[in-house]
Parts: C-alpha cells; structure tokens; sequence
C-alpha cells in the first residue's frame, strides 16, 4: 500500500473535467490533492454516473442520506423568518445535514485507520457535514472552498428570477440569501483557511470560518485555437453561449 497520507475532498457534485462549473472546481481540486495524497471523494449524494475507469481518486463515498433537503415546513419557516437559521440551520433550503448512522459516519468508520493529513470541504452548505468528517482529525489541515460568496449569488439569482416574472422564486431565494448573509457572520470552524474565486468577495466578506482568506480564481486547461468555421460572405455573425441553463441569470 502506499505510504502516502489520504485527503478528504467532501463535495456536494462529482467533480468531473466536462461537468457544471462547480464539478469543474471540484476536480481542479481532485487533480491538485492527488499529487500528493491518496484523495478519498465524500460525496454529499448518490452516484449518479459510472466512474471513468482511470478516475483519480482512490475511493468515491456516496452520502445519498446527506442529500435530502429539509421537510417543507421547515424550509417555509425559514422563508418566513430567516433569522431562524442562527437558531436550527434545518430551515435552510439546501443545507446538509449529517445524521449519527448516515453514511458519512460509515465512511468515516472504514477510514479510521487512515492517516488523513488534508481536507478539503467544498461549499459553505456541507458546513456540519465537515464537523463530524474532521471530528477526531486534529491534525488534518482543513480547508473551506465557499467558491462564490452564496448571500451575494442568491441575491443576483433572485434579482433575474424577478425580472423574468417568478416573484414567488425571487422571494425564496432572498430570504435564503439572507440567511446565508447571516451564517457567513456567524459560523464558526475548524477551517485553516477560506477559499473565494473573485477577488473583489473578499471585501464583503466578514466571517469567523477562518483565520486566513485567499483566492484560488476558476481555472480550466484550454486546448490550442483551432481555425474554425469562418463567416459567410454575408457577414452572418454566430454567438456561442456556454452556461448551465438551469441557473437564472443564464437563463436570463
């Protein structure tokens, strides 16, 4: 066996090289961990691909339990009242929650023999998952990747969902917005340092996760210019859009 020292990379998408933006992140961070590290992937979800038979990671821990969203009336009352998510963080919609018994525990268990030297915890969401992942790994240097910050993301989200005519989406997504503006105050952390992709998030940042904020930009390997197809004599001009079209301001 390999005498190298595992990481953890706990992540709420697969990462893959030619998936979403955010399964672009997370395998740039797969890719840097396994230079120096056996990379144990937690995923915050069921395995909803077949893994490439040359997949860098030594092992894929699906969390399907992880990925259940909170009972309806508890998202509402959060909608309601956002405050309450400094008091239960349960009333946030998309919050991840770890459950004693639930397959991050199980994982953890079968790993508990391992020496794990880094974790890597991806998106501000799998906040309390990454407390019981690092519960027991003093010496693990943990790290959070919040990517963009998700208050001021929701906020642009909401603002496209009203302009395009869905005030009742644009409502939600505020008063979530508004909940992760409070949480990005107020949580505390055993993370060494916060990851953001923008430079200009850190100043809008004021947050006791961390001691230390650093950026790491969204990077991809871009294959040589190739000539491509040239304009007709006409002077037609073409547009290729690249976005997720499920996210509404690439929508909009």
């Amino acid at each position: 066996m390999s005498q190298r020292s595992v990481a953890l990379l706990l992540t709420p998408i697969l990462p893959l090289p030619g998936g979403s933006g955010p399964a672009l992140r997370a395998w740039d961070w797969l890719i840097e961990l396994g230079q120096t590290h056996r990379v144990h992937v937690l995923l915050a979800g069921g395995l909803e691909t077949e893994l490439p038979a040359d997949y860098p990671a030594e092992a894929v821990w699906p969390l399907p339990d992880a990925a259940a969203r909170p009972a309806l009336w508890r998202r509402a009352a959060g909608w309601l009242l956002p405050p309450l998510c400094l008091l239960s963080r349960s009333v946030v919609a998309d919050w991840r929650t770890a459950r004693e018994g639930d397959g991050l525990v199980r994982a953890l268990a079968q790993l508990a023999t391992e020496p794990v030297a880094r974790v890597v915890v991806f998106r501000v969401y799998l906040h309390d998952l990454a407390l019981v992942a690092t519960r027991g790994l003093a010496d693990a240097c943990v790290e959070l990747d919040m990517d963009d910050l998700e208050s001021r993301t929701r906020f642009s989200v909401a603002g496209s969902l009203w302009r395009m005519g869905r005030p009742g989406e644009a409502l939600r997504c505020a008063a979530t917005a508004l909940q992760y503006a409070l949480l990005e105050r107020r949580l505390r952390g055993p993370y060494r340092t916060l990851w953001l992709a923008a430079a200009g998030d850190e100043r809008h940042l004021r947050t006791c996760l961390a001691p230390h904020i650093a950026m790491r930009p969204n990077r991809i390997a871009i294959p040589p210019l190739s000539r491509g197809p040239q304009p007709s004599a006409q002077g037609t001009l073409r547009l290729l859009f690249v976005g997720t079209l499920s996210y509404a301001p690439n929508e909009e």
